[in-house]
């Protein structure tokens, strides 16, 4: 499918060595460190040499890989700060899915097991904290000021940047706590005293968070760009320099205008890119707690980095697909992240059997009924739109044709 992509040539784009591939020196390169890695690191024989030899294997066959995804893997619609690091993320991406998919035919003892590989302390049950225990004790507040906060300042920071919409990514906020507010039955982490959903998290770190990603859209949006240095045989090394300065920022900004109520697929496409967000940051907590993992430990870490990078390139082409008539079917970045999302809810709905087993409160099951309702009134109100539009456009055209 047509593709937006830059029309300048590599070397101009980039400086002189970012332009260049250097397959054979990192096909070289890559060689000896893998020699060097086994020498160093594999043990010939011994009670424990299997399992050394099998996790220095499998990282190794992951980073050879990812590699060679960096240097083959298609370029995608983002080229700053280089090509190769979106594919690199690509290849990361595809190594976590393979990941997933060994791991999803695992029991959830066996998975709990599994992560005592990387960390002993790990697989063993771990008490949730509960932010509601009482809402007006000092101790509790001060014990709600904890990494979660930074979390979600990042968090939707980030997400205005991605996102480019100040009003969608407030409603996807409010949408978040009313997550939280549904299943906080099932998940202890979810309780929360009123001031923490409503003052420290929706319009404390979200909405900062929100408002500063704003700003710095706003910034760029008003910022003249001209940061490809021609090339000048004479131009001090500086030039260079100030290229590879340039690589940082990007080489033009588009404003996104998601248009939520201009026609009935673009409804429908929008909410449901919010659900997949939601639900990139939802399977976040049923996978650590099912998984006995601490919210701190750095696989989780790895993975919400994972999921940033990979929805910065989603969410670019989900866009693209949406606002230009051109590009007929997803991009791969979609595809990939839609797999991997679901087969984490997969793991899921298999590791957790016999966890959820209390109902919803009624009153929660009522909000999401009178939500849906409102849903399918919207869709048929634009559906009603589209088809008089329709009808419109086809009564002028025979009109036309017939003068």
């Amino acid at each position: 499918p047509p593709r937006i992509a830059s029309t300048l040539p590599l070397e101009d784009e980039y400086p002189s060595f970012m332009a260049r591939t250097h397959r054979y020196a990192i096909l070289a390169l890559t060689l000896a460190v893998l020699i060097l890695a086994n020498e160093k690191y594999s043990v010939p024989y011994g009670p424990d040499s299997f399992r050394r030899n099998s996790i220095i294997g499998l990282y190794s066959a992951a980073i050879v890989f990812i590699i060679y995804a960096a240097l083959f893997l298609r370029d995608g619609l983002f080229q700053r700060p280089h090509v190769v690091i979106w594919r690199f993320i690509q290849g990361l991406a595809l190594v976590y899915l393979m990941f997933l998919t060994y791991f999803c035919f695992m029991n959830v003892e066996d998975a709990r097991k599994f992560f005592k590989v990387w960390d002993e302390t790990l697989g063993e049950e771990l008490p949730e904290k509960d932010y509601a225990s009482d809402c007006w004790d000092w101790e509790v507040f001060v014990g709600s000021l904890d990494y979660y906060l930074g979390a979600h300042f990042i968090g939707w920071f980030i997400k205005m940047l991605l996102i480019r919409d100040w009003k969608l990514c407030m409603f996807m906020s409010i949408f978040f706590e009313t997550m939280e507010l549904t299943f906080k039955t099932w998940l202890e982490n979810f309780s929360e005293c009123w001031w923490d959903s409503l003052i420290l998290d929706f319009a404390g770190c979200n909405a900062l968070g929100i408002y500063l990603g704003y700003r710095l859209c706003k910034l760029f949006d008003m910022k003249k760009y001209r940061w490809v240095i021609k090339k000048d045989k004479n131009a001090h090394a500086c030039g260079n320099l100030e290229k590879v300065a340039g690589q940082f920022k990007p080489v033009s900004w588009l404003n996104y205008n998601w248009l939520l109520f201009s026609s009935t697929k673009r409804f429908v496409a929008v909410l449901w890119y919010v659900i997949i967000v939601n639900g990139v940051d939802l399977s976040n907590f049923f996978l650590k707690y099912v998984l006995y993992l601490p919210g701190n430990h750095d696989i989780l870490l790895f993975r919400v980095l994972l999921w940033a990078a990979m929805s910065a390139a989603a969410t670019r082409e989900f866009y693209e697909y949406l606002s230009n008539d051109q590009v007929k079917t997803p991009g791969a970045s979609i595809w990939l992240a839609h797999l991997m999302l679901g087969i984490e809810w997969f793991m899921v709905a298999k590791f957790s059997k016999g966890f959820y087993t209390r109902p919803l409160p009624d009153y929660i099951v009522n909000i999401w009924f009178s939500v849906g309702i409102l849903i399918l009134v919207t869709i048929g109100i634009l559906a009603k739109r589209d088809i008089e539009r329709y009808m419109a456009k086809k009564n002028n055209w025979q009109k036309s044709k017939t003068d």
